[in-house]
């Protein structure tokens, strides 16, 4: 017999919303309610790693939302079941309508330098609470920043799937991988030995964001091949 998905009492799948290297993301609805919500899954099943990582993404993510952050809440979860093989691994996240920062940034070709601002201050104060609670994102891209409101410009941060918390557990990264993206790629993060649990970069990453509004286009290396720095490249 198929063994029943554990949300499947209480939610139903509407939309794929997104497939990441740690998980699938899907749009469902409360059956009983119609509440709308995110749903992910974790997609190696089978490996310890990725289960720890999902296990610490969710315990993140309830400690800066509980710290007054701006993130999504967790609605129902089955992760601190994680060293059980036989559970498959999910979590239900509120749901937040709103543009994307790469969306909203793009259709403008940039925005203005006030504008700009106010949101990367916004974005400040959820990563100043992470860190003073030990946490760290790790993976700032305008792909994980969501608009809800284009008047208030106040940004909910999205995936802590590669975060750590120096206070509740180890470093899961090897000591030669890679902790980058397309959007900014920070030496530290990349080369081995590197310090990946520095919180320095973290605010390189909010400088990144702020290069971002005002032009539109992600810095991705801090030199060039021709030791230009981003700011100053035609």
């Amino acid at each position: 017999m198929k063994k029943i998905n554990p949300w499947h009492n209480s939610w139903k799948i509407i939309d794929e919303l997104g497939r990441g290297g740690q998980g699938t993301t899907h749009l469902v609805d409360n059956i009983l309610t119609g509440e709308k919500a995110v749903l992910k899954i974790l997609k190696n099943q089978k490996s310890d790693e990725a289960r720890r990582r999902i296990y610490q993404e969710v315990v993140n993510l309830k400690i800066v939302k509980s710290a007054g952050g701006s993130v999504l809440t967790i609605i129902e979860t089955n992760v601190e079941k994680f060293e059980n093989k036989d559970e498959k691994l999910y979590f239900i996240m509120s749901f937040v309508n709103g543009k994307s920062l790469t969306n909203y940034i793009k259709s403008s070709n940039g925005i203005g330098l006030q504008e700009s601002i106010k949101i990367v201050l916004n974005l400040s104060r959820t990563f100043k609470i992470a860190i003073e609670s030990n946490i760290i994102h790790r993976d700032i891209k305008p792909d994980n920043i969501i608009i809800p409101d284009e008047r208030t410009l106040n940004p909910i941060i999205l995936d802590y799937g590669l975060s750590f918390n120096s206070s509740k557990s180890e470093d899961i990264t090897q000591i030669d991988e890679t902790i980058d993206n397309k959007f900014i790629s920070l030496p530290e993060r990349r080369v081995p030995g590197g310090n990946r649990r520095d919180p320095r970069s973290e605010i390189t990453g909010l400088c990144g964001i702020l290069y971002f509004c005002l032009v539109a286009k992600p810095p991705v290396d801090l030199v060039d091949s021709q030791g230009i720095k981003p700011h100053l490249r035609s």
